[in-house]
């Protein structure tokens, strides 16, 4: 690996920037059903339960948002070592090799890959973009104040995540496609 070109910085502070880390960050999910919709339908307040999962995410809002004070929410997806999904990516250790080249790659845009670093203990990771979650800002930063050093993608990781990410987003699903030459 380039050491011009580090993939990470450690940081310890509340500021916060795209591409922070965060580890077991706690994620809200309401667990809602019909019943609470056909409530709210009705003119009720429904109660609901929330489940809390801690879960490994990175910072997806835009640094220049986050600096000049103009989102209250923060964008975060989540981030699994990528030793942890590995039997998921596959049924045999070829389907998994593919699968992870494919990543590696950028064929699946629903995943974005980061690699390893040992000086900071990140392990070779998967971003998730199909599953979102969004935070208060002053929550994370002072989650950031109490959780001491991190570490924060750099540049051009940090645009390249960036870049998959609207990627993911603007795709445009087409009812009648051209067909294939194949």
């Amino acid at each position: 690996m380039d050491s011009n070109y580090p993939w990470y910085e450690t940081v310890n502070s509340n500021s916060l920037e795209q591409g922070d880390i965060f580890r077991n960050y706690p994620v809200f999910s309401p667990e809602v059903t019909i019943e609470h919709i056909e409530v709210i339908a009705a003119g009720g307040e429904p109660t609901a339960d929330v489940k809390v999962d801690t879960v490994d995410v990175i910072v997806l809002s835009q640094s220049c948002d986050l600096i000049n004070r103009k989102v209250e929410t923060v964008i975060l997806c989540p981030l699994w070592a990528l030793e942890d999904i590995e039997h998921d990516l596959g049924k045999n250790q070829k389907e998994r090799n593919k699968r992870k080249e494919d990543i590696r790659q950028g064929k699946e845009p629903g995943w974005h890959m980061l690699s390893s670093d040992e000086n900071v203990a990140q392990p070779i990771s998967i971003v998730e973009f199909k599953r979102l979650y969004t935070t208060p800002k002053t929550v994370l930063s002072n989650f950031a104040s109490a959780a001491g050093d991190r570490i924060r993608l750099m540049p051009p990781y940090r645009e390249h995540l960036s870049q998959a990410f609207a990627r993911y987003f603007m795709r445009v699903g087409l009812p009648n496609d051209i067909p294939s030459f194949k």
